[in-house]
């Protein structure tokens, strides 16, 4: 390969490091006393909505006050990012004391309207763990929360089957007791690292 070529192939690299640097959602600054996730400082608080429950009950963010919440943007046909987060606080929550679990609920909230169903969100969230909680609504109601939270939520075209991809974050945010929003967990945490850090919030505050 020519020098000239090389060069032009690095460069190119570079611009699209950059220009994903560009386009992510900014992040809290990391601090030392959290081994993977972010923290906000000082906590913000979380904007309320109301969703459906599996079991149809109208719920909202703010019926969790008094616990820790994990609160998770997602949707059952999302084939990788979805199921693998779930997967790992389900497995960090297993791996938490006893007395610091109960502190805890999780919260899969559906940014694909048209197909989870609040009934399709209860079976989903049922393969992961018996109480982690699916929330999903209409059409407006996702739209008020994606814009509330400022959430790069975009829907894909569909294919001809009719299936489509949805984009939204990767990663979940954790409000303390008084629905402020305490930390940020990226997708690449693993169970050990998610299991630490919500036991230093429940623990240390």
């Amino acid at each position: 390969m020519r020098l000239a070529t090389r060069a032009l192939l690095a460069l190119t690299s570079v611009a699209v490091g950059l220009l994903a640097l560009a386009c992510a959602p900014a992040a809290p600054a990391p601090t030392p006393r959290y081994s993977v996730a972010h923290e906000f400082d000082p906590p913000v608080p979380a904007d309320d909505f109301v969703l459906a429950a599996p079991d149809g009950k109208r719920t909202a963010l703010s019926d969790f006050r008094g616990r820790y919440v994990v609160v998770y943007f997602g949707y059952t046909h999302c084939p990788d990012v979805c199921p693998t987060t779930v997967g790992t606080f389900a497995a960090a929550f297993d791996a938490l004391p006893a007395e610091v679990r109960t502190q805890y609920r999780f919260v899969m909230v559906s940014v694909d309207p048209r197909r989870d169903t609040p009934e399709v969100m209860g079976k989903y969230m049922g393969h992961f763990a018996p109480d982690f909680i699916g929330l999903s609504g209409t059409q407006a109601e996702t739209d008020a929360f994606i814009s509330a939270w400022k959430l790069p939520v975009e829907c894909g075209e569909a294919a001809p089957d009719g299936s489509y991809s949805v984009g939204h974050p990767a990663s979940a945010w954790v409000l303390d007791p008084q629905g402020r929003q305490r930390l940020h967990v990226p997708f690449e945490a693993t169970p050990q690292q998610v299991a630490a850090d919500l036991q230093q919030l429940a623990t240390k505050g």
